[in-house]
């Protein structure tokens, strides 16, 4: 990625971070519903 567009990574930041959260909170709440993984 190219570092032209500087003003944009801050915004571009928030939004990956809450993306990821969600994601994870998603992946979280599957795991806890359908126990189809062993713990590792």
């Amino acid at each position: 990625m190219a570092d032209t567009k500087q003003t944009n990574q801050p915004v571009l930041s928030a939004a990956l971070e809450q993306f990821k959260y969600e994601v994870a909170q998603e992946i979280g709440i599957a795991n806890r519903k359908h126990k189809k993984f062993p713990n590792t």
